[in-house]
């Protein structure tokens, strides 16, 4: 939608919808939880390409077969599975070239430019966290309650990363609604909480937000 509420781009799914994601080439992805399908799709609401990573004699995924999920720049899917609590990557085909176990259920992800994986942990292991991951799936950085004073995360849903290295996170709190909420925290590399975003009463809770701000702000939100 454009500032003036007016709607330039839509489409609209049956099943829930977790993952969006604006392309290069001016088409958005679309990951379907429930069908497992990975979908291209033109600024006309028009489905231009289509894969589905459900298994082989699969059609209902579930509502716990995925969260978000990204296209890759090489054609690939990176997805987050919550419910087996791993993240895979799929090639072009639905094919898996990539599997990390992560406890505690995905809910975010993305490919960073050092091609190592940046992933926000649920809470099914009461230890919601931020995680950096090689290739090879050793992980090298995270942030946890262990780090921050209050131990305020409870469920980490989207962030967002910026080129100087700092994580916009969300922090979800449906499942336990706690009286004291802590929505947003701005973290760095060294761990230090540079801004966060508490007890608004407008706000029972929040899934994900993006910064459309230069990464010197993050003055607002959507």
């Amino acid at each position: 939608m454009t500032r003036q509420n007016d709607t330039i781009f839509h489409y609209e799914s049956k099943s829930p919808v977790f993952a969006c994601q604006r392309l290069k080439n001016g088409n958005t992805f679309v990951g379907e939880c429930v069908t497992g399908r990975m979908l291209e799709i033109s600024p006309k609401g028009k489905i231009v390409k289509e894969t589905c990573i459900l298994p082989k004699g699969v059609k209902d995924g579930g509502f716990a077969f995925m969260r978000n999920a990204r296209r890759l720049d090489n054609g690939h899917f990176l997805v987050a599975h919550y419910g087996d609590q791993c993240v895979k990557e799929y090639d072009a085909n639905g094919k898996v070239v990539w599997k990390l176990d992560v406890p505690g259920g995905p809910h975010s992800l993305t490919r960073l430019p050092n091609g190592h994986t940046l992933i926000a942990v649920a809470d099914k292991d009461q230890n919601p966290r931020l995680i950096e991951v090689t290739p090879e799936g050793k992980t090298i950085w995270e942030i946890s309650n262990a780090d921050i004073l209050g131990k305020p995360l409870k469920f980490l849903g989207g962030f967002q990363y910026f080129s100087d290295g700092r994580f916009l996170i969300t922090n979800w709190t449906g499942h336990v609604n706690p009286k004291e909420k802590v929505h947003l925290l701005l973290v760095d590399r060294q761990k230090n909480v540079l801004y966060s975003l508490e007890n608004t009463p407008e706000l029972q809770t929040m899934s994900s937000v993006y910064s459309t701000d230069k990464p010197a702000g993050v003055a607002s939100y959507h």
